[in-house]
Formats: structure tokens, C-alpha cells, sequence
């Protein structure tokens, strides 16, 4: 059984480093994966298989809402975790039951309007199914005080989809079965890890469940509209445009996306950590918001600086049948995923000091604005226009949290010269990373490894100058060379996570 730790315990430098690590992994899976998808099937049929697998996600987004109560408030100090997982299971189960029928009598009318068949009803109910499981499994996890070590276990899950996926490449042809694999390693995993937290549900009381409901009410509807924001021009192409739009798009947006996914998962142990902080009033928070949050996105900035170096070769690589429409849709998604990651972290730090309703309100605006925008653009520019509106849309949202993480913090939360050293990096990185990309070519001819080699040559020069030029960074990463090398286990650590 996992020793349960409430968030004011948590160190925060200590779980991200872990949740980097993993994300570093897991995120380099998910970077590669829609060229592998692609290369299994065709473009088309990837593109359908993303359509479907973010339409249920889409659609089993309140569960993910539950599980971010389960993880917000089991983080806090003396709160009973096995009351409010019981109230997570007992309405993912009655949602599900729900959602099913629904399903069944909306199935034609899905089939009609958009790239979704009939015959894909059993496996997505299936694919409902294993995301009920992987969100309760992650919630609990990082309920009880371990949120650095999920990262990790999305990694393990990530390479055994691919790697059968690439072994079986023959005999995966279709949208059922890529499907098949993703949902068999999923299930084999979570179950498995569900079982070693050792944390049973238990029937909770009126105080637990109006608690619960408290920050529900805002963290469900908030979890679909997220799931909107993150993947609408993929639902938008998917319905007015083709599944081609879809699979170009939706692997423009995997390659460009490793910095704002960083971002992303290291917002878990933020909240975590501001949760735990914020149930026993410390005020300890504000000293480390700025730096936090800021950190946070400093991969965003080495990602924008290796797309602009190697553009035209990755374009080249992964779509040369369509390499401008390619390369402007990745380049535009990489730029604007800086912002991503910004107001990602703010909005959660804001949700661990119990206001999740600016993260539902801020998306809303964006979809409001964005949406339209790139129904009037996707016919005649398809995955293009998917990338305007996701770049309209994240400004909007941006524009509205830093707006209210100033009227709620009293500041940005930006540390501004941690920014100026990124756009430093940022600059010689991809100056490097360019001369060693055309350099390989040269002597080699070989675009892929150009653009691996380059990517690697990127990222190091990146952390170098990093550490040359900021105490914070330096301090970082002397500290993940100090849990690399450390051969004690996490409970018998001084400083846990």
C-alpha cells in the first residue's frame, strides 16, 4: 500500500523534476505517435482513429472532472481519501450507464455528420470504459500525495501501445484495431497500479459530498470545456472538413506540442502543492508561484527554437505530399503553445486556492471567439485553419487568466527575467540545432537523423546556456542530477517528491 502524503508535504522542485522526467518520455512517445499511427494505416484512417478516441474523450470528460475533485481535495491536510473516491466511482458508473444509451440512440446521427461509423459502438464504449479507469487511477494517485510518478506510468503505457503497434504494423489496418492495442496496455497497467495504492471507496457523508460538489460543479463542466479547447480544430475539421485535414493537423499539433504537455503535466504537482499549502493557510505559496509557474514553460521556448531551425526538414519527413500546409500548421501551434503552457499552470494554481471557475470562464470565451473562426476558414484552408483558431483561441484565454490571476494573486505570476534568459537560450539553441541539422545533411544526406541529432543537440544546448546564464535553472538541474544518482527509494528520501 502507498503511504498516503497530503499536499503541504509535497516538495514541489523534488515531484516536478520526477513528472519532467516521465513527461520527457511519455510526451517523446506522444510526439512520434501520430507519424506512427499514420504510418500503420494511412493519414486517413489516423485521422479517423483521432477523431473517435478525442470524441469519447470529449464526451467522458466529466469523469476527469471527479477525479480532479478526488485529486484536490484528498490533497488536503486530514481529508478522508477512500469518502470522496467512493463518490468519484459512484458517479463515474452511474454517468457511464448514462452516457451508453446515449450513445446508442445519437449513433446514426453521429454517422451522418460526421467521419464517425456505426460499427465503431462497441470499441468506443470499451474506450470509455479504460479512460474511466485511467482517470480514477491518476486522480488517486495524486490525491495521496504522489502526482510526479504519473507521467511515468503514462511512459510505460505510451511505449507498449507504439512498440506493438510498430511490431504489428502488418496487421493493424484499421481504426478497430489500433484501438484494441491502446485500451489492452491501458487496462493492464492502471488496474494493476489502482490495486497497489491500496485505498478502497467508502460510502461518504453529506459534509464529504457537499465538499464534493463544491468544487465539481466547476471542475466537470471545466474538464469538457478543457477538452474543447485543447482539440477543437481537430472536432471542427472532423466535421466540416476531411479525415486528412484531421491526420495532418492532429500530427502538426503531437510534434509541436512536447514543450506545452510538459507544461501541462507539471501542473498537477503545482495544484498539489498549492492545494495542500492553501488547506492550512500558509502563505509560503507566494514565494514560489512566479518561479513555478515561469519554469513551468521553459521547454515551450526550446520547442519554438528547434521547430524554427528544422521546419522544412521535419515537413519533408512526416508529409511530403503536403509540406507547406504541414510545416505553417506545426510552426503556428509551436509558437503559440508558449502561451499554452503560461496559462495552463496559472489556471491551475488558481484551481489549488479553490477558484476553478476562472479556468471554466476563460475557455469559454476562447471557444466563444475561436470557433467560428475556423468553421469559416476550414473549407477552403483545412488544417491551417484549425491552427488559427487554436492560436485565437489561446490568446483569448491568456488575455482573461492573466486578468484574473492579477486580481487574485496581485501579479502575473511571471517572472520576467527567467523569460528574457529563455528567449536567450531559445535564440542559440535554435542556431545550433539549424547549423547542425544542414550540417548532417550535407555529409550524410539523411534527413531523419539531421532532425534527431538535432532535436538532442537542441534541448542540451538549450539546458547549457540555461545553466550559464540562470541561478534557477542551475539550481534545478543540479538538483535532478541529485535524484538521477540517488539509489533511495521515495519514502526513505529526506525530502520526499
Amino acid at each position: 500500500m502507498v503511504e498516503k502524503r497530503s499536499g503541504d508535504e509535497l516538495d514541489l522542485v523534488g515531484s516536478s523534476i520526477r513528472a519532467v522526467y516521465g513527461t520527457s518520455v511519455s510526451t517523446s512517445l506522444f510526439v512520434v505517435s501520430g507519424l506512427i499511427y499514420a504510418f500503420v494505416t494511412t493519414p486517413s484512417t489516423a485521422g479517423e482513429f483521432f477523431f473517435i478516441s478525442l470524441l469519447i474523450s470529449l464526451i467522458m470528460r466529466p469523469i476527469a472532472g471527479i477525479a480532479k475533485t478526488l485529486h484536490k481535495i484528498g490533497s488536503e491536510s486530514g481529508e478522508n481519501v477512500s469518502s470522496y473516491l467512493g463518490i468519484a466511482l459512484g458517479f463515474s458508473g452511474i454517468y457511464l450507464l448514462g452516457i451508453t444509451g446515449c450513445l446508442f440512440i445519437l449513433s446514426d446521427f453521429l454517422a451522418e455528420q460526421t467521419i464517425y461509423r456505426n460499427e465503431l459502438f462497441i470499441i468506443a464504449v470499451v474506450l470509455a470504459i479504460t479512460g474511466i479507469v485511467g482517470n480514477m487511477t491518476t486522480g488517486l494517485l495524486s490525491a495521496v500525495g504522489y502526482p510526479g510518478y504519473i507521467t511515468w506510468i503514462q511512459a510505460v503505457i505510451d511505449f507498449c501501445r507504439l512498440s506493438t503497434l510498430l511490431v504489428f504494423a502488418d496487421t493493424v489496418s484499421t481504426v478497430t484495431d489500433i484501438i484494441t492495442v491502446n485500451v489492452s496496455f491501458s487496462l493492464l497497467i492502471y488496474l494493476p497500479v489502482f490495486y497497489y495504492i491500496g485505498i478502497l471507496p467508502s460510502i461518504p457523508n453529506r459534509d464529504e459530498i457537499a465538499r464534493s460538489w463544491d468544487f465539481a460543479k466547476w471542475s466537470i463542466p471545466d474538464q469538457v470545456v478543457d477538452r474543447l479547447s485543447y482539440s477543437m480544430p481537430v472536432y471542427v475539421l472532423g466535421i466540416v472538413a476531411t479525415p486528412t485535414a484531421v491526420g495532418i493537423y492532429e500530427a502538426a499539433d503531437r510534434l509541436s506540442d512536447f514543450g506545452a504537455t510538459i507544461s501541462w503535466r507539471l501542473s498537477s504537482p503545482l495544484m498539489t502543492k498549492v492545494s495542500g499549502e492553501w488547506s492550512v493557510n500558509k502563505d509560503s505559496m507566494h514565494e514560489y508561484l512566479d518561479s513555478a509557474v515561469t519554469g513551468g514553460t521553459g521547454v515551450t521556448f526550446a520547442v519554438i527554437g528547434y521547430l524554427i531551425s528544422s521546419y522544412s526538414t521535419l515537413s519533408s519527413i512526416v508529409f511530403p505530399e503536403a509540406p507547406f500546409i504541414f510545416s505553417v500548421t506545426m510552426m503556428l501551434v509551436g509558437g503559440i503553445n508558449i502561451l499554452r503552457g503560461f496559462w495552463t499552470l496559472i489556471s491551475h494554481a488558481m484551481e489549488g486556492v479553490n477558484q476553478p471557475s476562472v479556468s471554466l470562464t476563460t475557455k469559454l470565451y476562447g471557444l466563444i471567439i475561436s470557433v467560428p473562426v475556423t468553421v469559416l476558414l476550414a473549407g477552403e484552408y483545412g488544417a491551417i485553419a484549425g491552427a488559427i483558431g487554436y492560436i485565437v483561441m489561446n490568446i483569448v484565454i491568456s488575455v482573461y487568466v492573466f486578468k484574473y490571476s492579477r486580481d487574485y494573486f496581485g501579479r502575473l505570476l511571471v517572472d520576467w527575467n527567467l523569460v528574457v534568459r529563455y528567449i536567450i537560450s531559445t535564440i542559440i539553441s535554435g542556431a545550433v540545432s539549424y547549423a547542425i541539422i544542414q550540417s548532417i545533411q550535407i555529409v550524410t544526406g539523411s534527413m531523419v537523423l539531421s532532425a534527431v541529432i538535432g532535436a538532442f543537440c537542441c534541448i542540451i544546448t538549450y539546458g547549457a546556456v540555461m545553466y550559464l546564464i540562470s541561478d534557477q535553472a542551475k539550481k534545478v538541474i543540479r538538483r535532478a542530477l541529485k535524484l538521477t544518482k540517488s539509489t533511495q527509494t521515495p519514502d526513505n528520501q529526506s525530502e520526499n517528491e
